[in-house]
């Protein structure tokens, strides 16, 4: 506070009791809506619509982000990855007498829930290929 003004006193937070919420009035519009915004009443808020929940899917989603024909090249990009915080999983595919080596970031739930991990993906410069698996 400046010089001369009196210091507000705050009355100190209690942890041990629960937060109290505001129960919100409601709010009764106005026939003439103009003659209250005049009068410098504020407007009634509109109620929100409610949310409708999301159908719950059987589907999965990873990020593949290196298919290698030897295990020390998946090795390499998954510690590459870890560095930078991205935790992946090594899964091998055997094809016609062939291994591969798949990198993969995930699972998420939703395409929507790995957009921000494909995003920091591409700043690093690593492309990356969405795979839609079912739950087992």
């Amino acid at each position: 506070p400046a010089e001369g003004e009196a210091a507000q006193a705050v009355e100190p937070l209690d942890l041990n009791k629960p937060l109290q919420s505001k129960v919100a009035t409601p709010t009764i519009s106005s026939a003439d809506p103009i003659a209250d915004l005049a009068a410098g009443k504020k407007p009634a808020e509109a109620p929100s619509s409610p949310v409708m929940p999301v159908a719950k899917s059987d589907a999965i989603y990873y990020l593949q982000v290196g298919a290698f024909n030897k295990r020390a090249d998946a090795d390499a990009q998954k510690a590459s990855l870890a560095i930078q915080g991205i935790q992946s999983q090594l899964s091998e595919l055997t094809s016609e007498g062939s291994t591969l080596w798949r990198v993969r970031v995930g699972p998420y739930n939703s395409i929507e829930e790995s957009n921000p991990v494909r995003e920091k993906l591409t700043g690093m410069g690593i492309k990356s290929t969405v795979i839609k698996s079912s739950k087992s």
